[in-house]
């Protein structure tokens, strides 16, 4: 997927535009387009060329002290946040490493420069192109031991980013097995956390309703996982506005909303949708919305899963 686009003067430095180019060489990892629905990611090495090793806990073997001394050298430039060191000390410890050794410091090194990158852009106040980039590495890396630091700058970043609204983590009252609506917990259908919210449908209209939204002028965009274990039909995604007359999916039109058709899919993908996409119609502002939707017109059974619907705030002035 394609960079995010920002209204007004965005452009990077070199520096970090020549991290993301090595992040690139080493790992090929895509940006992510923002308006578009995003595949899961998934990893573009080789299997034996994995820059893991397949066993991270093993002792690293070296052809000579240097290996060992630029691995240290490595390591403490990490707890320093100073990557671009790090980077050249892990790239210099690969040519002494063995074997694995070798290719779990090509995996040390691409952290270094996927964390380079993502600070420099962070730098430049594109917090969301950084989240991109981090959040693309992190799954292409997995299993690397120093990816805490990639996972610790992601989770300060989502909270800077993103407003969650509903991440299925505590189960209540509020969706109930009798229309079709549970929590699972099975790793292949949870995207974050620990839980994610099963949903069947049994050929009816149905829809799913979050409530309680904050002032929405604040925020630019929707953003949610989504997975059809089998290719979905198409959906509407709704914000309803406060003050109209009480609605059930069943029968009724749902006037005064902002209305988006979103096509359907086959296995995991984050849907994001700006907010200037939605359709009005009738009275409604995004300063009075009482509730977000997903809804499907009845016309067979459906499975699904979703998973962390949250709001992506507005991006901030460049610093």
């Amino acid at each position: 997927m394609s960079n995010p686009s920002f209204p007004g003067d965005r452009r990077i430095p070199f520096v970090t535009l020549l991290a993301l180019g090595v992040l690139g060489v080493l790992l090929s990892v895509p940006t992510v387009d923002r308006v578009a629905f995003a595949d899961s990611p998934t990893p573009v090495l080789a299997d034996d060329d994995d820059g893991k090793g397949d066993d991270d806990s093993e002792e690293l073997e070296w052809k000579d002290e240097e290996g060992e001394k630029q691995y240290d050298a490595g390591m403490a430039a990490l707890d320093k946040a100073d990557y671009h060191a790090a980077g050249e000390a892990f790239k210099a410890a690969q040519k002494s490493g063995k074997g694995k050794t070798a290719k779990l410091m090509k995996g040390y090194r691409a952290v270094a420069v996927l964390l380079e990158g993502a600070t420099g852009l962070i730098a430049q106040g594109q917090q969301r192109q950084a989240l991109t980039s981090l959040e693309s590495g992190l799954e292409k890396l997995d299993g690397l031991p120093i990816l805490d630091r990639v996972q610790k700058l992601i989770e300060d970043l989502s909270k800077e980013i993103y407003f969650v609204i509903e991440d299925f983590e505590r189960q209540s009252n509020r969706y109930s097995e009798k229309y079709g609506k549970s929590w699972v917990d099975d790793p292949q259908f949870v995207k974050q956390g620990k839980k994610s919210l099963k949903w069947t449908t049994t050929g009816q209209d149905a829809e799913l309703k979050v409530e309680k939204l904050p002032d929405l002028t604040q925020y630019e965009a929707i953003a949610m996982w989504i997975c059809f274990p089998v290719k979905g039909p198409g959906y509407e995604l709704i914000f309803k506005g406060k003050g109209t007359s009480k609605t059930q999916v069943t029968g009724t039109t749902i006037t005064d909303a902002f209305f988006f058709q979103s096509g359907g899919h086959r296995g995991w993908k984050r849907i994001e949708v700006p907010l200037s996409r939605f359709k009005a119609q009738g009275e409604v502002s995004w300063s009075s919305i009482s509730d977000f939707r997903i809804q499907f017109k009845g016309n067979r059974k459906i499975e699904l899963y979703v998973d962390d619907i949250v709001l992506v705030k507005k991006e901030g002035p460049r610093k």
